[in-house]
């Protein structure tokens, strides 16, 4: 038998059931952000259960909307050199983007549409926006310039990055 201690919680695996003390858990997925850790869970094993530890659960409905109990604990990712094209590494939703350079693409390996990125710019940007291609700027203003110390909310749709006003 296996166990798992999360925060102030016990997760026993017996090979068959997974348990939180004495309360059956149906666990489809388990999602391990920051030394946290998620379970998606059948909401009907949960009912009543409450606690303090480090542990949040997700229950997902059928018309795919998630009840998160807890706040959710974004990634701060690596600063990221300005150029025509560039690429955001893996490590969070938030990114420092140092340099001048224009930016005309935000490559999307590894994003998927519905994504949002928050974007820091350490100095004045010039932004060129629809250049074209995967990844293009859109801002219903045109091109514009960042100010520094500022940030910028995108969404990607489809397969082009959207400014958030």
């Amino acid at each position: 038998m296996a166990t798992y201690k999360i925060g102030d919680a016990v997760l026993t695996d017996d090979g068959t059931n997974l348990a939180i003390g004495t309360l059956p858990v149906y666990v489809e997925t388990v999602i391990t952000l920051h030394d946290k850790v998620t379970f998606d869970t059948d909401p009907d094993f949960l009912n009543g259960f409450n606690s303090s530890a480090n542990a949040y659960f997700v229950n997902q409905t059928t018309t795919g909307i998630s009840d998160f109990d807890g706040r959710i604990l974004e990634g701060y990712g690596t600063a990221v050199a300005s150029a025509n094209t560039i690429t955001l590494g893996s490590g969070g939703n938030t990114f420092n983007i140092t340099g001048t350079t224009e930016i005309r693409n935000i490559v999307i390996t590894n994003w998927q549409s519905g994504s949002g990125i928050y974007l820091f710019f350490t100095s004045v940007c010039p932004i060129n926006q629809a250049f074209g291609g995967s990844g293009q700027i859109i801002n219903t203003a045109g091109d514009f310039s960042t100010v520094a110390n500022g940030m910028y909310h995108f969404k990607l749709i489809g397969t082009d990055w959207y400014r958030v006003l």
